[in-house]
């Protein structure tokens, strides 16, 4: 599926793939609960598979959970090193790891001094598998909420600092004018990302849209 994108969008696609973190997810749509370790496990492999899926012609692999055996992927990626595979979650004992080994970026959650921390868990696992930590490009996700106006911007943050509590607001959103989220990125950079992937609770107003690239594009 997305070898397909990469194809349509002539060479943008980028996997996305972690261990299914979010539990209530699994229980909206009746999927089995399974286990951390045996997710985690899963994810090594899912991995691996996909890498070989990626820059090989016909690969095989076994696997406790998965297998494929001179699999065809055709048409293959645009791009000859493969698509690049981001690893979400900030784990730091499994998912981190997993990251160093087989990654090209990983994507957390966090607010400036938990993204410091997960970055020196991510190098550490980089020097424990012989990995140059710089080939791993480091974001996280983030809930952008943006306005010119200081009074707009907070009275859209209210429902969902409501909702999620302003401890977890702070990990996973950022909130304000433009020179005040603009602060904000600045910031995690400085902790160690490359980048920012956000999501707009109110991207159907295309002025806030563009607020936001503009915003972030000066940093």
């Amino acid at each position: 599926m997305v070898t397909s994108l990469d194809v349509l969008s002539s060479g943008r696609a980028v996997l996305g793939i972690g261990a299914s973190w979010n539990e209530s997810e699994q229980e909206h749509y009746g999927i089995g609960r399974v286990p951390v370790g045996e997710r985690m496990d899963r994810l090594d492999e899912a991995l691996e598979i996909c890498r070989l899926m990626f820059t090989e012609g016909a690969p095989s692999f076994k696997g406790r959970y998965y297998e494929i055996s001179e699999a065809h992927n055709m048409p293959g990626p645009v791009r000859p090193d493969g698509i690049p595979i981001m690893v979400g979650g900030g784990g730091e004992k499994r998912t981190l790891r997993a990251a160093a080994r087989s990654a090209d970026a990983v994507n957390i959650f966090g607010d400036a001094e938990t993204v410091r921390h997960k970055m020196k868990v991510l190098d550490e696992h980089c020097a424990a598998v012989g990995r140059d930590p710089r080939e791993i490009c480091r974001t996280a996700l983030k809930t952008l909420i943006i306005d010119r106006n200081a009074n707009d911007a907070a009275e859209k943050a209210k429902p969902v600092r409501d909702l999620r509590g302003g401890d977890r607001f702070r990990i996973i959103g950022m909130a304000g004018t433009p020179d005040e989220v603009g602060a904000q990125a600045r910031e995690l950079r400085e902790a160690g990302l490359d980048g920012l992937i956000v999501n707009l609770p109110d991207a159907y107003d295309l002025e806030t849209v563009a607020l936001a690239g503009e915003t972030l594009s000066r940093l």
